[in-house]
C-alpha cells in the first residue's frame, strides 16, 4: 500500500503536504486490524489518531489522517482527489507481478471475515435453539417458530 501512495502521490504531483498525509495514512490503514476484521478502519483510526496524539500532532492533520483512512473502508465514497488516491493505492498490489501472491492473501483475508460471520451466526442460532426449547413453551410462540 505505502509503495503504490508514493508512485501514485508522485505521479499525481501532491504536494510535500499532502503526499505527508497519504503515507502516513497508507501505513495505518489497515493496522485496525490488529483488534478486529470487520469495520477494522474504524480501529485503524483510533491507532493512529493515539499515535499522532503522543507525538503532538494537530488536530487538523490527525483529521485529514483519518478520513484518507476511513476513504479505504469498502463502499465509502471518496470526497477528494487524494480519497481517489489512497483507494487506488490499497489496490496496486492487483498491478503488480506478484498478484498472485497478492491474491492468495487476499482469499485468506475473505475466509477469515466470512468465518467469523458464519461464528456469530451459529452463536446466534444456538441461542434461538435455547430461546425455542426453555422459554417460547406457549402454544402460540410455538407457532411463531
Amino acid at each position: 500500500m505505502v509503495e503504490g501512495a508514493m508512485a501514485i502521490g508522485n505521479a499525481e504531483n501532491l504536494s510535500k503536504e499532502e503526499m505527508e498525509v497519504l503515507l502516513i495514512a497508507a501505513w495505518f490503514h489497515d493496522t485496525g486490524f490488529a483488534h478486529t476484521k470487520e469495520d477494522h478502519e474504524e480501529g485503524s483510526v483510533l491507532i493512529a489518531t493515539g499515535f499522532l496524539q503522543l507525538e503532538n500532532t494537530n488536530n487538523e492533520f490527525i483529521s485529514e489522517v483519518s478520513s484518507y483512512i476511513l476513504a479505504t473502508k469498502f463502499g465509502a465514497s471518496p470526497k477528494t482527489k487524494t480519497h481517489h488516491i489512497i483507494r487506488d493505492a490499497d489496490m496496486f498490489p492487483l498491478s503488480k507481478d506478484d498478484y498472485d501472491d497478492f491474491a492468495i492473501k487476499l482469499r485468506t483475508e475473505t475466509f477469515s471475515l466470512l468465518m467469523i460471520f458464519l461464528h456469530r451466526r451459529k452463536i446466534i442460532n444456538f441461542l434461538f435453539q435455547i430461546l425455542k426449547r426453555f422459554i417460547l413453551v406457549g402454544l402460540f410462540c410455538k407457532k411463531l417458530i
